[in-house]
């Protein structure tokens, strides 16, 4: 179980013991079937079988705020003459699939994480009105289309910065790329982009204030970063610190 499965299982036995389960358990699963696919937790066992068994009807949410990302997404469904589920909700002529949890409502969600208020997405998931839903899903498509912007001007810079370090790639196996003015919330995407251009471990990180360096990594499979972070004993990472007098922290985000 991903983190949302474990707030399901807390969240439907207090509900039960409180007598209110049936009003509550619906709408959760449909939270747990959208955390866990973003999450990307495996479909397998208990994910698999809670998962498959909302999918179809999550075009049909209970819960605006879902109801509301689908249609900024572009992924709402034509009821038309569409037949009936078994719960009564009209079945979609085209059903979400995990694709589209992941690569499409799940970066809008993460997005206002990254780079706004995530208070946003909480009011989104917990509003009644479906107006109010569909303002704070608005935020959501506005706040992905400026991480996109933000990631593709990032990567355009890391890259000619990573271009210079080029020749030293078969020596030090390793990318350490630092600018100021890049948003910390995005800095992780890019450096898992610049893994896959590169194939080498990749260290990237921005100024956070005068004392401060913000950083994310990203691995490969030979190399695990997580394993080589713990002291800045890595020569590029004391270099740096010794260079601009600031402390590196670290960030998997």
């Amino acid at each position: 179980l991903a983190g949302v499965g474990v707030a399901y299982v807390l969240a439907v036995s207090l509900a039960q013991y409180l007598k209110r389960s049936q009003e509550f358990t619906n709408a959760a699963l449909e939270l747990f079937t959208l955390g866990t696919i973003a999450d990307l937790a495996p479909l397998v066992g208990v994910n698999r079988r809670w998962v498959k068994r909302v999918l179809a009807r999550l075009p049909h949410s209970q819960v605006p705020g879902i109801r509301a990302l689908i249609r900024v997404a572009g992924l709402e469904p034509e009821q038309g003459n569409a037949p009936l589920l078994k719960d009564g909700h009209p079945s979609a002529s085209k059903s979400l699939k995990p694709d589209d949890i992941g690569f499409q409502l799940g970066p809008r969600i993460n997005a206002i994480g990254r780079i706004r208020d995530p208070q946003v997405v909480i009011q989104l998931l917990t509003t009644e009105d479906p107006e109010t839903a569909y303002e704070l899903a608005q935020q959501c498509e506005d706040a992905n289309r400026h991480r996109q912007e933000l990631c593709k001007e990032i990567e355009a810079e890391a890259i000619v910065i990573c271009e210079e370090q080029a020749h030293r790639i078969p020596e030090e196996k390793i990318l350490l790329v630092m600018r100021e003015n890049w948003h910390h919330g995005v800095i992780g995407l890019v450096a898992s982009r610049l893994v896959e251009r590169y194939g080498v471990p990749v260290f990237i990180a921005t100024f956070e204030n005068e004392t401060h360096i913000r950083g994310s990594a990203r691995g490969i499979p030979e190399f695990h970063h997580t394993s080589h972070t713990g002291q800045p004993r890595h020569r590029d990472r004391s270099r740096c610190e010794e260079s601009h007098g600031r402390r590196l922290e670290g960030s998997h985000g």
